[in-house]
């Protein structure tokens, strides 16, 4: 009898306690519980459960905490990229990026990031194939006025102009060669 009472008391003291949610305090009721009548299956199936709801909350905590560390690890990969982006350093922005979506893939800003660089990086090689073309021009053009061969010059500054209209060289030059052109021609005249 002073057995089964205190029996009953210590699984009513691990019932409150669980209810509560205090579940180590729960299990050391249920376990002093099984020690009193170790044949018992009550206390087993709550100490099991216990043991379940205790390993589902840390593993909950555990992804919780994972979650904050990729988060934190993509906002600092997203911050990277920007910093890198603004100063257009597209390879370490490209980079900064790539870390990102490798983090969380199918994110949409970092996939827009990594097309408007390509973009770029298309337009940057526009415009050096376009510089390149418009130097070589104007080398062209030099060399024929140095040697005053006024037509080859005259291509080779128009060139220059189609690629980069409006430029103030090529046009000073085709004047240049427009009045020396004048001049042969009155000096012929005469």
């Amino acid at each position: 009898k002073v057995k089964d009472d205190l029996y009953k008391a210590t699984i009513a003291k691990g019932d409150a306690a669980f209810t509560a949610q205090k579940y180590p305090e729960a299990k050391t009721a249920f376990t002093d519980a099984l020690k009193i009548k170790s044949g018992e299956a009550y206390p087993q199936q709550k100490i099991t459960e216990i043991d379940k709801l205790l390993a589902d909350a840390d593993a909950k905590k555990k992804a919780e905490a994972d979650a904050k560390a990729k988060d934190a690890a993509y906002t600092a990969a997203i911050t990277k990229a920007d910093a890198a982006f603004n100063g257009t350093k597209w390879g370490d922005a490209k980079t900064g990026y790539n870390e990102a979506l490798s983090l969380k893939p199918g994110e949409k800003y970092p996939t827009d990031k990594l097309a408007a660089i390509a973009e770029q990086e298309k337009l940057d090689a526009d415009s050096k194939q376009k510089e390149e073309a418009y130097k070589s021009a104007i080398a062209k053009g030099d060399a024929a006025f140095t040697g005053k061969n006024w037509t080859d010059a005259k291509a080779g500054y128009n060139q220059a102009l189609s690629l980069k209209p409006g430029e103030k060289y090529p046009t000073d030059k085709l004047a240049a060669i427009a009045a020396q052109e004048k001049t042969e021609a009155d000096a012929k005249a005469k």
